[in-house]
């Protein structure tokens, strides 16, 4: 059978051929052109023909890191729907069970939610969190913040209606993370009082926490 030549510049499978290089163990090899990021690499001729090797070695890392994060925040988006649609699940009386739903384009388009993870912050290790705990899944109203925050926040670690409310001395104070740190705002003997001052000390330090009111 007559040798196969290539030329520079020819497309195998969805690769540019540069030059050829030496084989290895019987393998033709070639010096290609990836199609991400414009660097060449060698492969065997036969991977390239046969849409084997369709880009180089570090492209192919980076759209599995890419795909194994997706999946992630998919993860995350299953998780949220589950707590707003699926009446069996243990937390939806905390959201579904309080009017609590996801915007149409996160709930019908996965990718679209990965999209706006991915441009707002997302991060392995955080979770997302509604500013405003009376509000919907939806990106005015969703960030990412760490897991430690979160469970400051979260409703059934709190033992009164308010967020970051307890009790102290006759009264109450209220607390907000800061840096790791609690920082304790203010003392009074009205619940709501101290929750106003917190809402207030968060939009003074523009803090990306939720708020009571």
């Amino acid at each position: 059978m007559k040798r196969l030549s290539y030329t520079k510049g020819e497309k195998i499978g969805s690769l540019t051929f540069i030059r050829e290089v030496e084989t290895i163990k019987g393998y033709r090899r070639g010096e290609f052109e990836c199609p991400f990021c414009n660097e060449f690499f060698n492969t065997r001729i036969a991977d390239a023909k046969h849409l084997k090797a369709t880009k180089c070695s570090k492209c192919r890392y980076e759209v599995l890191k890419t795909d194994k994060i997706a999946k992630k925040i998919k993860n995350v988006l299953k998780s949220m729907k589950q707590r707003c649609y699926n009446t069996n699940a243990t937390s939806f009386k905390h959201y579904g069970g309080q009017g609590v739903i996801m915007c149409k384009e996160w709930k019908e388009n996965s990718d679209t939610f990965v999209k706006w993870a991915l441009s707002n912050g997302y991060k392995e290790g955080l979770t997302i969190e509604r500013r405003n705990v009376h509000g919907n899944y939806e990106p005015l109203n969703c960030t990412w913040i760490p897991r430690a925050k979160q469970a400051e926040n979260k409703r059934d670690n709190r033992k009164h209606k308010y967020i970051g409310v307890s009790p102290h001395s006759g009264g109450f104070v209220a607390r907000v993370t800061v840096k790791g740190k609690g920082v304790y705002v203010g003392w009074s003997k009205s619940e709501k009082e101290v929750a106003l001052a917190r809402d207030n000390y968060i939009l003074k330090h523009k803090l990306k926490r939720k708020l009571n009111f």
